[in-house]
Order: structure tokens, then C-alpha cells, then sequence
């Protein structure tokens, strides 16, 4: 219960659920006006709907801008910008209304609630990667699918995490809001400002700003786990990186990785493009492990293998190593 209640807080301050909400005043608005004209007034139904779409073109515009995406800058540019996407979609909303009414026979108000569905999420993704995109981000969950995506990581590992744990790339230790609060945590990440961010969000745990490399020693002791989620991909030498971590490892002390599967390349490729996956964490990806490069990876860092698993439709895995001194 505890993802999903975590997964819906999320959600729930997210652009997306306030632009759901907008959506919903859009459509009420678009159903309601165009009703009154067509029924009441007698104008013909086309005609009355694209006369709601300009006024919903208006009203979109501030409402996503004051409280959707809390840009105003360059109202006037975005404005112009926001109405030219609305009227490509006013093309292919009117074009999908009048062929499903007229062609397929539909009642009009059922057509235009079929297409509005069919267009929400695509209007949402345009709208913020062309016009209203925000770059002050605190960590990579800037895809519409990341938080989804991370609960899951979670959920795939958090019954591996015993006592006391060691997360390498951290970001804003969002980890520790599902783990008990008996487990002493500590989080490393090389962005300065994730970590900044960490620490006002759990100010009693503790966070380090370090880079990991062969030259430094990791300013840690012994933990009884270590976790890199979704970070093995970024780095050039993971070997390097692994060998290093078991000084920092109790006897029998575990090793939990998940990485993208090669299969996942294509498909995180096109979604980040559409907005719905992180594209700053996938421009840092160096390489796609398969499972027995996964494999070979722990057998030569000298960790025993515990668990592996796909999921996520087998575009995600995650491996655990156990580490016997």
C-alpha cells in the first residue's frame, strides 16, 4: 500500500493531474457551449465548435500557464506559439469530429468526447516540451513515466534492504520514503544540487556530494547493503566501481543493481522524445547490460549471485550479488 499511496502523492503534484483538471473545465466548457449554440441558439454544429475552440484556445492558454506549468515568461511568444499548436490541433480535432459524426455515423457529442480523449496526452507532452519547459529541475524525474518507473525500481528491491543501506546516485533520496525508519541511510550523488535538495527534504539523514572513481576512496563505512539503481548504465568502468564498493560491505552484505535491458534502448529513445521517460538521464547512458553481461560483471567483482529477475515488461532488471570475504 505504501507505492501506491507514494505513487498517487506524486502523481497528484505533478503538471499532468493539474492539466487533467484543466482539461476537464476545457471540456465541460467545450461540451456545455457548443450545446447551447447548436441546440439553442441553432447555429450549425461545426460552425459552433470552432467558435468553442477558439475561446478554449484563450482559456487554455492562462490556465496552463499560471497554474499547469507556473510559466508566464514571454507571454506574447508563447501565446503565439500556444495558439499555432492549438490550431493544428483544432485541424485534427474539427477533421476527427466531422469524420466520426458524419462518416462513421456517431452522435456529435459522443465524437467529440471520443476524439478529446484521443488527443489529452499528446496535447499535454507538445505543450510542455515546445512552449512552456521548465529547466530549474532537482532531479531526472522529468518524464511524465519516471516517478512510475522509480516505484517500481523500489518496489523491486526494497525487500532486499536490511539494517542499513548505502545508495550510490541518490538524487533527492526519494529511496527513503518507503524504507523503515529503523534503517540508517546514507545517499551519494555527483549533482550538487540533488543533494542540496536531499538534505531539506530529510535533514536528519546523511547525503555526500562525491564522484565516484578509482582515484578516491569513498568517505563511508560498512553498510549491510548497497544500491545502484538505474546507474550502472551511466558509468564507463562499473567493474571499477563494484571491486571499490566491497570495502564497504559487511560480510555477507549485498549488492543491489537494476538497469535498463537492451531491448529497453529503441523504446526509452522514442519516449523520451514524447516527454514520457527522463531525456537528461538517457543522453548520460554509456551502455545496456544483457543478462550475462550482468553475469560475468558480479562473477568478476567476486560476488556471489543471489537474484535475478526482469520486469517491467523486460525492458528493466535487477540483479543482487552477496559479498562472502
Amino acid at each position: 500500500m505504501i507505492f501506491i499511496k507514494k505513487l498517487i502523492e506524486i502523481y497528484v503534484k505533478k503538471d499532468y493531474t493539474k492539466f487533467f483538471l484543466g482539461g476537464i473545465l476545457s471540456f465541460i466548457l467545450k461540451l456545455s457551449l457548443t450545446f447551447i449554440l447548436t441546440e439553442v441558439i441553432k447555429i450549425w454544429y461545426l460552425l459552433s465548435y470552432v467558435f468553442t475552440l477558439i475561446i478554449i484556445i484563450i482559456f487554455g492558454f492562462y490556465y496552463n500557464a499560471h497554474i499547469t506549468y507556473q510559466n508566464t515568461k514571454n507571454k506574447r511568444k508563447n501565446f503565439f506559439k500556444y495558439s499555432l499548436l492549438t490550431i493544428m490541433f483544432m485541424i485534427i480535432d474539427i477533421s476527427l469530429v466531422q469524420f466520426i459524426t458524419e462518416t462513421i455515423n456517431i452522435y456529435y457529442l459522443i465524437s467529440i468526447i471520443m476524439v478529446t480523449l484521443l488527443l489529452f496526452l499528446l496535447k499535454f507532452l507538445t505543450y510542455k516540451k515546445f512552449i512552456f519547459l521548465r529547466k530549474n529541475h532537482v532531479n531526472q524525474m522529468t518524464g511524465v513515466l519516471s516517478p512510475l518507473l522509480q516505484i517500481w525500481r523500489f518496489k523491486k528491491v526494497f525487500p532486499w534492504i536490511k539494517k542499513s543501506v548505502l545508495e550510490i546516485g541518490c538524487s533527492n533520496g526519494e529511496l527513503l520514503n518507503f524504507l523503515p525508519k529503523s534503517i540508517k541511510y546514507t545517499g551519494i550523488d555527483t549533482n550538487e544540487d540533488f543533494v542540496k535538495k536531499a538534505k531539506e527534504l530529510h535533514p536528519e539523514q546523511n547525503f555526500l556530494c562525491f564522484t565516484i572513481n578509482e582515484k578516491k576512496e569513498i568517505p563511508v563505512e560498512k553498510f549491510h547493503s548497497i544500491v545502484l539503481l538505474a546507474l550502472i548504465e551511466h558509468l564507463e568502468d562499473p567493474l571499477i566501481v563494484l571491486i571499490k564498493l566491497k570495502k564497504h560491505l559487511y560480510p555477507n552484505g549485498k549488492i543491489i543493481i537494476t538497469t535498463p535491458s537492451p531491448t529497453s534502448h529503441y523504446i526509452l529513445t522514442i519516449g523520451a522524445k514524447l516527454g514520457l521517460f527522463s531525456k537528461e538521464a538517457l543522453e548520460e547512458h554509456h551502455n545496456y547490460y544483457t543478462k550475462r553481461d550482468l553475469f560475468n560483471l558480479f562473477n568478476t567483482a567476486n560476488f556471489k549471485i543471489l537474484h535475478y529477475k526482469q520486469f517491467q515488461f523486460g525492458l528493466n532488471q535487477v540483479i543482487i550479488g552477496e559479498f562472502s570475504k
